[in-house]
């Protein structure tokens, strides 16, 4: 995952991937809200819950809640509980951007073994970025250029409303509104 733009606050982190045919990640979370959005290509999601009450640091239960094909343009929400697992089954590289409500590449989170019900750990980092690397203005001006563009792609109801609404530049039964009608758009908490 490559860190394409973070504000020097940490509130959010816009993250770009690239995943090459049949690659796939452990059942994992995030520990805050989550927007991905297939830009090219296609992908498996995979979503679970937590079914136990969480007491127990080492193990969890989880279960399947649901599972679908995710191409171009579709966009998913995860909330803070939010647990996945996203597998290419393209025959080509699948694209997408993902905005987090944290520095995702450095915060501590979880991989869940789905038969045993181990918990694991760990820290994704970023494969453009050393990890006490603070970006300059200049660097940060040409991400932001970048991922406007980018942006431009996703619907304003899709990724954009859900955005500002993170943010807080919008009310969330404004954007929600907005997001409702949207066929594409999945959403887990």
């Amino acid at each position: 995952m490559n860190l394409i733009y973070m504000p020097r606050d940490e509130i959010f982190s816009i993250i770009g991937g690239v995943w090459d045919p049949g690659q796939t990640t452990p059942v994992h979370d995030h520990l805050t809200w989550a927007l991905i959005g297939v830009y090219d290509g296609e992908e498996r999601e995979a979503l679970f819950r937590r079914t136990d009450d969480g007491s127990n640091p080492k193990i969890a239960k989880i279960e399947k809640v649901s599972e679908k094909i995710n191409t171009k343009g579709h966009v998913t929400v995860l909330g803070h509980r939010g647990i996945h697992r996203v597998d290419n089954i393209s025959g080509k590289p699948t694209i997408n951007i993902h905005v987090y409500g944290r520095d995702i590449g450095h915060t501590e989170r979880h991989s869940y073994d789905p038969v045993t019900g181990e918990i694991g750990r760990f820290v994704s980092g970023y494969c453009n970025v050393l990890r006490d690397t603070i970006l300059d203005e200049s660097s940060s001006l040409r991400i932001q250029i970048s991922f406007k563009r980018t942006l431009r792609y996703f619907s304003t109801a899709r990724l954009g409303a859900e955005l500002q609404t993170r943010l807080g530049t919008v009310r969330p039964e404004n954007a929600s509104t907005a997001m409702a009608s949207e066929p594409s758009l999945s959403r887990i908490r």
